[in-house]
């Protein structure tokens, strides 16, 4: 069985255990729990906006010849072209993004 679907089953065990084994205790169970909802929230972020950019959605002005992806002027306008066309992108920035 892979380690994702043993996670999903038991997290809190993991949570312990890493705790335990990563952070020698220096974390608590709860704080990495926190820290994985918040970093799995945000890379659905990433997957929807891949998603909206990838599928056409982006705003056609952007293909100037082949815009530089990681422009953050081009960056921050598809960002807010899924914002606007209602993609589930929650507070993803550009710095976010490009890193």
């Amino acid at each position: 069985m892979d380690r994702y679907k043993c996670f999903s089953k038991l997290p809190t065990h993991y949570f312990k255990k890493a705790s335990k084994e990563v952070f020698f205790g220096l974390r608590a169970p709860s704080a990495i729990k926190g820290r994985w909802e918040r970093l799995l929230k945000t890379y659905k972020y990433i997957l929807a906006f891949d998603g909206y950019t990838e599928n056409g959605g982006a705003d056609g002005d952007d293909d100037d010849g082949d815009p530089d992806p990681s422009d953050k002027r081009v960056l921050k306008r598809r960002l807010d072209g899924a914002h606007g066309a209602g993609h589930a992108v929650g507070n993803l920035s550009v710095q976010i993004v490009q890193d």
